[in-house]
């Protein structure tokens, strides 16, 4: 079985879902409104290596099946991944292979997404200094996919890029409306008033800047 594709291979993090476990990849894939050829990447059970849970069949209890991705090290330090005794030398390259080639029952044909917990707004400019950071700009928009601690969360920019990011450096779009609404009413009771641009002025500060 194989059909038209439609994800992006290079854009694999956004449908790599780092703790999630075999049965709960099971769970999501098995709904009735998951399509065959619908898949996710996961960590597998074994340190370093992937998992990949595909949708293969409609058929109870045989729905999902789940396959080891191994990360080796060559001898000349580089690296590569192996799926049933298949090397890559990266996982676009499998499953750009996998999108047109058959696994066991099907092909690779659509890629199960992470759900949108929240939509926020930059509140500073943030320069990550880490690989996995997601670099960003005040006033960017951003879709929160997890939030792995109080402190840091997992998002996706308008470019697809996956990263984390530092929460108290965003505010929820419901957060920002409302401040805006505020600020809005503040200023047009303040309009008449003989001290209303000083106050005006402080107010604006205190609105939209955040204490780190």
């Amino acid at each position: 079985m194989s059909g038209s594709s439609t994800f992006d291979p290079y854009d694999w993090k956004s449908f790599y879902f780092k703790n999630t476990s075999r049965d709960e990849a099971g769970r999501l894939l098995s709904d009735p409104s998951v399509s065959i050829g619908t898949f996710l990447l996961r960590d597998s059970r074994r340190v370093g290596d992937y998992s990949l849970s595909v949708r293969e069949s409609d058929e109870p209890g045989n729905q999902v099946r789940h396959y080891l991705i191994e990360l080796d090290q060559l001898e000349d330090g580089k690296t590569q991944i192996t799926i049933a005794n298949q090397p890559f030398p990266d996982i676009p390259s499998l499953l750009n292979h996998f999108k047109i080639r058959v696994l066991d029952k099907t092909s690779l044909l659509y890629a199960y997404r992470k759900p949108i917990l929240e939509t926020v707004i930059g509140a500073y400019r943030f320069a990550g200094d880490q690989d996995h950071d997601l670099s960003f700009e005040a006033g960017e928009r951003l879709e929160i996919l997890s939030k792995t601690s109080d402190t840091w969360w997992e998002a996706r920019n308008a470019l697809n890029n996956i990263g984390m990011i530092p929460a108290n450096y965003v505010v929820s779009i419901d957060q920002t409306s409302d401040r805006n609404s505020k600020t809005q009413s503040r200023s047009s009771i303040e309009t008449g008033s003989t001290t209303g641009e000083e106050r005006n002025s402080t107010s604006s500060n205190e609105e939209y800047y955040m204490v780190r």
